[in-house]
């Protein structure tokens, strides 16, 4: 007969202090009873007590985070309609790979959340004079904002990430990340009639390092996302009826954000289709690319995975958008054309060091037209401190002479 293996008891199955009273009730008189319930009684106090405690320090540290941070939001009045034959055309500015929250303090690298703003702010600049200049012969009315995600740059994707942040994910995806991208909105809201906001999300938004159990809906870009609907449609309701003529522009943003695309269970939303015209665009992040690289882009893993995508997308493909690999680049593919955003944040210490690639920050935006498609395509520089390399070797031999 097998011996019964002996069963060991944890310690977080021990009964409590209630329990060995009850067990023990016979044995101990009523004094003895009263004594051991009071004491369970003081260290369910002392819990609570410490449970409170913890709780008092993240209600403090939200108000601080609160403190302050009040978004001022104007809502435009809308644009005057083009009423001119013109040919009309569709532009689509690119935006990704910000990492708001990525932190390096000084020197020819630095990167800090007032940066970040400052860049996206003068892609803008250089989107809206771009698109005044081609107003001289076509009509532009909407526009599409591709945001190819990696909006913010997450604390723990990698060993030794918290210690290069500027501040909390909370920080990132509630307050930081939200009011830049509502403040895009609201300039493109002065320039154009209509915008169709299409969003996916990226690797840096995930609740932590690959291969974790998080849901996979969980995703901080996706929260950057819909909060920033919610400032910008709360914004716009405020301003109906606001004496100044704004208008009711509810219609005007049209959104399309993961959680509008998420399957309840699977979070099937990682990629987004948008029609330009007729033309149909496949967004992804495109963190998924696999394969060597050269000049810090795969080329062979980027149109392999186009091809892939246009066999499992139900749409028929004919261009692909995607970021993720800090390059800006227009790859061919057979029929179609894969355009790869550049990154707002660039040239970091793990780019440099682990992937041994380094660009000057950028956007890209595209014209569209109904007949040819895409008409031109634009990178749009974002640091005015672009020198020939002559400088740079001339800037080199001086520190070395010093």
């Amino acid at each position: 007969m097998a011996k019964a293996k002996k069963t060991s008891r944890r310690k977080d199955t021990k009964p409590n202090l209630v329990d060995q009273v009850n067990e023990r009730a016979p044995e101990l008189d009523c004094q003895e009873q009263v004594r051991l319930l009071r004491r369970d009684l003081a260290a369910e106090q002392r819990k609570s007590a410490k449970r409170a405690a913890g709780m008092a320090e993240i209600l403090a540290e939200v108000r601080d985070i609160l403190d302050g941070q009040q978004f001022v939001v104007d809502i435009p009045k809308r644009p005057a309609k083009d009423r001119r034959s013109k040919r009309e055309e569709a532009p689509v500015l690119c935006l990704g790979d910000i990492h708001g929250g990525y932190y390096w303090p000084d020197g020819e690298h630095a990167y800090s959340v007032a940066i970040a703003k400052s860049r996206v702010h003068r892609a803008i600049d250089k989107f809206t004079a771009t698109v005044n200049d081609r107003r001289h012969s076509a009509k532009i009315e909407e526009v599409r904002l591709y945001v190819l995600g990696d909006i913010v740059e997450g604390e723990n994707m990698r060993p030794g990430h918290p210690h290069g942040i500027e501040g909390s994910v909370l920080k990132q995806a509630v307050f930081w990340m939200p009011e830049l991208l509502s403040s895009v909105v609201l300039r493109l809201l002065t320039e154009f009639r209509k915008i169709r906001f299409v969003a996916v999300p990226g690797n840096h938004g995930r609740n932590g390092p690959p291969k974790t159990d998080s849901h996979p809906q969980t995703n901080w870009d996706r929260v950057a996302y819909q909060t920033t609907r919610h400032i910008v449609e709360k914004a716009i309701l405020q301003a109906r009826g606001r004496t100044g003529g704004v208008g009711d522009r509810r219609d005007d943003v049209v959104w399309d954000l993961p959680t509008d695309r998420d399957n309840a269970t699977e979070g099937d939303s990682w990629f987004a289709i948008d029609y330009v015209f007729d033309w149909c665009n496949c967004l992804l992040h495109g963190e998924d690319l696999r394969g060597k690289g050269w000049g810090g882009l795969p080329f062979y893993g980027i149109e392999r995975m186009t091809r892939r995508y246009a066999d499992i997308v139900n749409d028929p493909i004919d261009f692909m958008f995607l970021g993720h690999v800090h390059t800006d680049a227009t790859i061919p593919s057979n029929f179609r054309t894969v355009y790869v955003n550049g990154a707002v944040e660039s040239s970091t210490t793990y780019a440099r060091k682990q992937l041994v690639s380094a660009t000057h920050p950028s956007q890209k935006a595209v014209f569209f037209a109904a007949d040819h498609g895409p008409l031109s395509v634009h990178t749009l520089w974002l640091t005015e401190d672009r020198r020939p390399h002559g400088t740079r070797i001339t800037r080199a031999l001086a520190k070395r002479n010093q």
